[in-house]
């Protein structure tokens, strides 16, 4: 079981938020996202869904990546937006994924805190 506290680490590293360049690059190499298609709508990552800003599901005008699960009673749902060096991670003490959704609470929480420009750096 993961607290804040460690899904704060695990969100900060996947941004390059940490002092090793090697495991940077690694966590970099699972945002690739892979599809059926030359224009992918939602690919998968090694463990993340990659959202495109064009697609409807977008939360943002920018790449969004998630990751979801839970187990008796809790559910997380951990969202990044690497082109704005910003993720968010919702907890929810609910064994559904609506809640924590981009069709629950989760949506306008990431449209009022989201930044609005690049951090000036490209991880997609």
């Amino acid at each position: 079981m993961s607290t804040i506290a460690d899904m704060a680490a695990f969100t900060a590293a996947n941004l390059g938020f940490n002092s090793a360049p090697a495991i940077s690059a690694a966590l970099r190499l699972t945002h690739n996202g892979q599809g059926i298609g030359p224009d992918c709508g939602t690919c998968q990552g090694l463990a993340w869904m990659i959202t495109p800003p064009r697609d409807p599901g977008s939360v943002s005008g920018f790449p969004m990546l998630s990751k979801d699960g839970g187990t008796w009673g809790m559910y997380s749902h951990t969202y990044l937006f690497p082109d704005t060096c910003w993720g968010i991670t919702f907890l929810s003490n609910s064994n559904r994924a609506f809640p924590v959704s981009t069709n629950g609470f989760a949506h306008p929480i990431i449209l009022a805190l989201a930044p609005k420009q690049p951090c000036g750096r490209q991880w997609t």
